[in-house]
């Protein structure tokens, strides 16, 4: 993966394993590495996806795996989102607005996402064990490498990112 000086975000439920669903997540695990070795380990608070006063896990937001096209939508500044931009994360990928890509493109997601990945910006890597499509590549268009992972423990994950071990699963995506 990488070598030198970054960070690595995992977001879990209870500091020792790897969620198995972003958005269902409680809180960040933050590492630092310094030339492949932990050198700081920290919690940070992750905004959750899902209705506030409502459980955790619970999964409430509907998902659309048709592919749907439609047109872009538009932020609350009226600037037109594709597919891969959120609001101020840069350029996308190009593709249109709900090409395929499932849920996750609307105003609302796009506003979740950017909250939940705002105290993650100085971070390299998130590792998570399944999310969705729209904050895979809100993740990505904000500089941060999704990579969603089989490996369970968090330790074993982090070791698998500083050795250059770990897998990228994308193919479950939803």
């Amino acid at each position: 993966m990488s070598t030198g000086n970054f960070k690595i975000a995992v977001v879990s439920n209870n500091g020792s394993t790897v969620s198995q669903h972003f958005g269902s997540a409680r809180f960040y695990e933050v590492f630092t590495i310094d030339n492949g070795i932990i050198s700081n380990r920290e919690r940070r608070e992750k905004a959750n996806f899902h209705t506030p006063g409502q459980p955790y896990n619970q999964h409430l937001h509907q998902h659309q795996h048709s592919g749907i096209k439609s047109l872009p939508t538009e932020n609350n500044s009226g600037q037109s989102i594709r597919k891969g931009q959120g609001a101020g994360m840069g350029q996308g990928t190009g593709m249109q607005h709900g090409e395929g890509m499932g849920h996750g493109w609307d105003n609302h997601s796009v506003d979740k996402h950017t909250a939940m990945i705002g105290n993650i910006m100085d971070c390299k890597y998130l590792l998570s064990r399944g999310m969705g499509n729209g904050i895979y590549y809100h993740l990505q268009n904000a500089g941060i490498e999704p990579v969603v992972t089989d490996i369970q423990f968090i330790e074993d994950a982090i070791k698998a990112v500083t050795d250059g071990t770990i897998v990228n699963h994308s193919e479950k995506l939803h």
